[in-house]
C-alpha cells in the first residue's frame, strides 16, 4: 500500500481500486485462530483507515471477507484446526467460483464491505461495521438487527460453552509440564 498509493495518486486514471481480502476473522476471533486473526482485524484496520484517508481521491477502498472456500489451503488448514473449532463454527464451504463472483458484483457496485455467498457471515459483518458505509443489505440489517442481537449473543454463549473445556484442558497440560519440570 505504502508503495502503490503514491503511484496511483499521481495516476491521470480518474477512478482505481484497491481490494483488501480479510475473512470473518476480521471481525471475529476464535479458537484454532489465534495467531490468524490478529492478522486480519489489522487488514480491516488498515483499509477502514485508507477509506477514509483516500476519500476524494479518486481512489476506492473496499474490504471483503471470504467465507471458508474451497482451496488446497482451506483443505490444509483443516488437518490442524482443533476439533473445538469446528464445533463452533461447522464448516459451510463455498466455491472459489461462487466467492469471486461476489467479490466481482460488490466491486462492480462500489461497495466497500464486500458481501460473499455467506448469509450469515454477511449479517454478522454488517452487524460489526462501525463508522463506515453500511452494504447494499443496510434496510434488512436494520430490520432484523433486534434478531441479529440476539442470534450472536447464543453464539457468543454456544462458543464459550465450547472453548471453556479446551481451556481448561491447556491449562491442565501446561501444569503437568510444569510438576515434570
Amino acid at each position: 500500500v505504502k508503495a502503490v498509493v503514491p503511484m496511483m495518486l499521481k495516476s491521470p486514471v480518474s477512478s482505481q481500486q484497491i481490494l483488501f481480502v480479510g475473512s470473518a476473522c476480521s471481525i471475529l476471533g476464535f479458537v484454532g485462530y489465534t495467531s490468524y486473526a490478529p492478522t486480519k482485524f489489522a487488514v480491516r484496520g488498515l483499509a477502514d483507515s485508507l477509506r477514509n484517508e483516500l476519500k476524494g481521491s479518486g481512489i476506492s477502498i473496499h474490504m471483503c471477507y471470504p467465507p471458508d472456500t474451497d482451496t488446497p489451503g482451506f483443505k490444509e488448514e483443516n488437518l490442524t484446526k482443533p476439533k473445538e473449532t469446528n464445533e463452533c463454527f461447522p464448516p459451510e464451504v463455498f466455491s472459489s467460483e461462487a466467492v469471486s463472483e461476489c467479490i466481482y458484483d460488490g466491486l462492480s457496485r462500489g461497495e466497500y464491505h464486500i458481501p460473499g455467498p455467506d448469509f450469515g457471515q454477511n449479517l454478522l459483518i454488517g452487524n460489526m461495521v462501525g463508522l463506515t458505509p453500511r452494504s447494499r443489505w443496510a434496510p434488512l440489517e436494520m430490520l432484523i438487527q433486534p434478531l441479529v442481537t440476539v442470534v450472536t449473543l447464543a453464539l457468543c454463549m454456544k462458543i464459550d460453552s465450547v472453548t471453556a473445556p479446551y481451556g481448561k484442558s491447556l491449562k491442565a497440560s501446561y501444569s503437568e509440564k510444569l510438576k515434570k519440570n
